[in-house]
Order: structure tokens, then C-alpha cells, then sequence
């Protein structure tokens, strides 16, 4: 992949993808930040701080420097692992700005770091004492809300998933916890 390649997520629709969601003042965990381009983007809504997490390593740099760029060290935290069902490194495949559920064994496969959900969403409400909207986009890590008992889930006011294969167990648990499901995008 070419570093070019990586600005094919700026065609995404943003304002129909996260424009609907009330940011201001609030805190957002970024899950699967990628660049950089949605934590921005929730700057730019008025979220007062955004926790960034992005495993793969090009693209945190990336991350990193889109961050400095902005002048945004001070909202924008970013960490270099991805969220999972526990902590361990896994390795998978790069498939163009993502990585996928499916794992490939004759292509050369990338180690990444990832901690547990649960730990992850502990930590910025201990930190912050709210946490407004948690957004996933992290191919397949999804998944690990499965594993989050009602009181942890709850903590976040709202959730923007992208859901990668069975759409039921997630849109279940949501909802069982009181969430509404809506169908955004594609």
C-alpha cells in the first residue's frame, strides 16, 4: 500500500456517518482511529478531549502527526494498541485501511497490540468521569462488547459501531441495555 492509498478514508461520508451525534463539550473514545481523520473530526464538533486507539503502527504515525499538525496534544490522546476481549498481541493482515476478522496465513501478517474493552472504557471514565460517545470502527473488535457486563457498558452515553459479519448479537445486547439501534450509512 502506498501512504496515498491512506487519504481514500477522506471520501468517507462523515457528516452522514457522525453528524447526527452531539459531541460538544464531551469526551469520545475513538476505537480503530486509524489517521486521525475521526477524532479530528470530533474536534472539530466541539468534543473537549477524544481518546485515540490505533493498533497498527504506519497508521498511528500518521495519527501522531495529524495530531501535531493540528496543534491538538492537549484533546486528542492517543495510544498505539486496539481493543480486543483481553490483552495479548495478535497478529493479522493488512487489507487496504483495514484489517479484518479474517486472517490470511499465506500473507505476510502484521503483530499488533490489543487490551481488553473493558479496561480500555474503565480508563477514560476513571479519567474523565463521563465518556459521551464511544465509536468503533476497528474491524471486527466490535465483538468484545459482548464480554462488557451492563454497568461498564452503560458508562458511555452513546455508540456509533460498525459492525463486521452477524449484526444480532450486537444490536441485541444494545438494545437489551437500553440503547437504540439505527442503521447509518451504506
Amino acid at each position: 500500500m502506498q501512504d496515498y492509498d491512506l487519504l481514500n478514508v477522506l471520501s468517507e461520508p462523515f457528516e452522514e456517518m457522525y453528524g447526527y451525534v452531539d459531541v460538544d463539550g464531551g469526551v469520545v473514545v475513538d476505537i480503530g482511529a486509524y489517521i486521525g481523520e475521526t477524532a479530528l473530526y470530533f474536534i472539530h464538533k466541539g468534543a473537549r478531549r477524544v481518546y485515540a486507539f490505533e493498533p497498527v503502527e504506519k497508521f498511528y504515525r500518521y495519527l501522531l502527526r495529524n495530531i501535531s499538525r493540528n496543534n491538538l496534544k492537549d484533546r486528542i490522546m492517543a495510544f498505539n494498541y486496539g481493543a480486543w476481549f483481553r490483552d495479548m498481541i495478535t497478529k493479522v493482515n493488512i487489507n487496504g485501511s483495514g484489517t479484518g476478522l479474517r486472517v490470511d496465513y499465506s500473507r505476510p501478517s502484521v503483530e499488533l497490540s490489543v487490551r481488553s474493552l473493558k479496561d480500555i472504557i474503565e480508563m477514560v471514565y476513571d479519567r474523565e468521569g463521563v465518556i459521551d460517545l464511544v465509536k468503533m470502527n476497528c474491524e471486527g473488535c466490535e465483538y468484545s462488547l459482548l464480554r462488557l457486563d451492563e454497568e461498564l457498558l452503560r458508562l458511555a452515553k452513546q455508540y456509533i459501531i460498525e459492525i463486521h459479519g452477524a449484526e444480532l448479537p450486537i444490536i441485541d445486547l444494545m438494545t437489551y441495555n437500553g440503547f437504540k439501534a439505527e442503521k447509518c450509512c451504506r
